[in-house]
């Protein structure tokens, strides 16, 4: 065998390698509530940093696409990064396209992210505001409920009174009634005592 190894050697070489390591998942956490002492049961506040660093994850690991990872000195790590680089040149058929893919992903996502914080935003504005109208809602059918009250007072008073005045008018008819036979009793004593 020869003192330098030659390409083939050198690919087997670096595919061992990347099947020793296995497949390289990213993993992230699911967004969380935030919970806290005081907080009501209304609207859930989500923490927006892990989509940011979802985000950014995808910038970053987009921007290392066919970028040879950095290797010692020596003659057998000079003919692997050698082997990478033309392996580099004569991928790039293939890799540019997927580079402007996943850059065309990576800015989809960073404005999906901008597009739902604006619209969770605005979410919390507008539940702050059906909150205040509800509030002026429920002053208003105090209010309301408060002059209802007051007329239903005044309205009582009003027929206590007309009672009273139904009764002294009941009165005064029994009295106009009972006046003809008064005044039938008052002429007969009074031609009894000119007589």
């Amino acid at each position: 065998m020869s003192a330098q190894p030659s390409v083939e050697e050198l690919l087997n070489h670096v595919r061992e390698r990347v099947q020793a390591r296995g497949p390289q998942r990213i993993t992230s956490l699911p967004a969380k509530p935030l919970q806290g002492p005081g907080r009501s049961a209304g609207p859930v506040e989500f923490d927006f940093a892990e989509l940011r660093r979802n985000v950014l994850d995808a910038s970053t690991y987009h921007a290392m696409v066919g970028q040879l990872n950095p290797r010692g000195p020596g003659l057998p790590n000079r003919s692997v990064q050698l082997v990478k680089k033309v392996m580099r040149r004569s991928l790039s058929w293939y890799t540019r396209p997927l580079h402007l893919f996943q850059g065309s992903v990576a800015r989809s996502l960073e404005q999906s992210s901008k597009g739902i914080q604006h619209n969770y935003s605005r979410i919390l504005q507008l539940q702050n505001q059906v909150r205040a109208l509800e509030d002026e809602q429920q002053n208003a059918v105090r209010k309301i409920n408060s002059q209802i009250a007051s007329q239903d007072e005044r309205l009582e008073a009003a027929e206590t009174a007309n009672a009273r005045f139904t009764s002294q008018v009941k009165v005064i008819e029994d009295r106009y009634r009972a006046l003809p036979v008064q005044l039938r009793i008052f002429r007969s004593q009074r031609t009894g005592l000119h007589h």
